[in-house]
Parts: structure tokens; sequence; C-alpha cells
């Protein structure tokens, strides 16, 4: 239950800030945005592929419902660090902005990948499930 969890928790720390590193590859400005967008989306998106490896690596274990529990405490940890980055990122400059429109500043490809971890901890909830009824 704990490898899950700790994969998709590294896969997050240890790629944040690419975004940066990616943009600078870029030739243009149209490239640099692709690529600063791109990473934004990595560490999120990493972490649900590695969510799914560990899910079907324990397929047929008898520890298929405890991966599938761990896969979901991974995705909805990951979900949880990337809105709340977010928010605090809004919350840096929401007083700089007129009242209401803040969620036009919203990062959409951070939340994105973000969401794409969450359904991978949903993948993971029914694994998890199912295993607990076939065993």
């Amino acid at each position: 239950m704990l490898i899950p969890i700790a994969l998709m928790l590294a896969a997050v720390w240890g790629l944040s800030g690419i975004e940066t590193k990616m943009a600078a590859l870029a030739t243009n400005q149209k490239a640099y945005m692709m690529l600063g967008r791109i990473g934004l989306t990595l560490p999120s998106l990493v972490a649900a592929g590695l969510g799914l490896i560990v899910l079907f690596s324990a397929r047929g274990s008898l520890d298929v419902s405890w991966a599938g529990v761990g896969v979901l405490i991974g995705g909805l940890m990951v979900f949880t660090i990337a809105a709340l980055h977010e928010v605090l990122r809004l919350n840096s400059f929401s007083s700089q902005v007129q009242p209401g429109t803040i969620l036009q500043y919203a990062d959409l490809y951070s939340l994105s990948g973000a969401t794409g971890a969450l359904f991978v901890g949903l993948f993971g909830l029914k694994v998890g499930l199912k295993g607990v009824e076939s065993g």
C-alpha cells in the first residue's frame, strides 16, 4: 500500500519545476509556451502513470486490493498537492486583480494533469473494491 503512494509523491516532488527546464529548450515563442505547458502537466501525469503501472503489476496478486487503495490515496494526494499549489499561486496575486476575476488566471494545464491523477486514483478505488469482492 505504501509503494504506490511513495512512487506517486516522489514523481510529483521530483518533477516539480521542470517546466522552466523544458521551456529553456525552445527555439521560438510558440515552442516556449508549448514546452512550458507540457512541463506543468508532466509531474501529475507521471505520477498517474506510475500508479497505473503499480495497479497492472499487482494484477493477479493477493494484495491487489491494497495496491488499489494505495493508488487511490496517492492519486488523491497528488490532486490535493496540485490544487493547493494552484490556490496558493492564485492567492499570491488575488489582491492585484478585480474582484470576481481570479478564476480567469487559473492554470488549466496543471489542473488537468492533477485531474488525470485523480481519475487514476478512482480507478485504484475500483480495483481495490473488486479485489475485496473476489477475495
